[in-house]
């Protein structure tokens, strides 16, 4: 995916501010960046390889890669589930002509509402499951190691 700010969770913004001539241009270069073979940077500066780059690695280390990239981005990966689930059910028109119009405290209660709605439907639960099943793979892995009955 594009790269994020860990703390706020928006992507950053790689634009490198030379092209403050002409905005048709952003338009453009916004959608040339997201090609694969483009580099992006995170939030530190550093390079983010393209999706398209290949990692030539073992098995071990791909599984521990996948592992730990998993681990991770959870904060984002459960930003993104939530969003999406609050939008497919709180998202009309209506709804948020109504939400627009609310204090702060009715939106405090409309977001303790839409917890309670979540842990009612088990989907908190199921979110905490499988994140707790990621870092027993995560474990198990570390203990398997190289020498597991389960290796080649």
């Amino acid at each position: 995916g594009k790269p994020y700010h860990r703390d706020t969770l928006d992507d950053v913004d790689n634009d490198d501010g030379d092209d403050d001539e002409d905005s048709s241009d952003d338009v453009s270069s916004s959608s040339s960046n997201d090609s694969d073979d483009t580099p992006d940077y995170d939030a530190k500066g550093n390079e983010v390889k393209p999706a398209s780059h290949i990692w030539y690695v073992g098995k071990f280390c791909m599984n521990n890669a996948r592992t730990a990239h998993a681990l991770q981005h959870w904060r984002l990966h459960l930003y993104h589930f939530v969003s999406d689930w609050i939008e497919q059910r709180y998202n009309s028109a209506e709804q948020l002509r109504k939400r627009d119009k609310m204090s702060a405290r009715k939106k405090r209660k409309l977001a303790r509402t839409v917890s309670d709605r979540m842990e009612a439907e088990g989907q908190t639960t199921a979110l905490w499951r499988e994140f707790r099943h990621t870092l027993s793979e995560a474990a198990n892995a570390k203990q398997q190691g190289r020498f597991s009955m389960e290796s080649p």
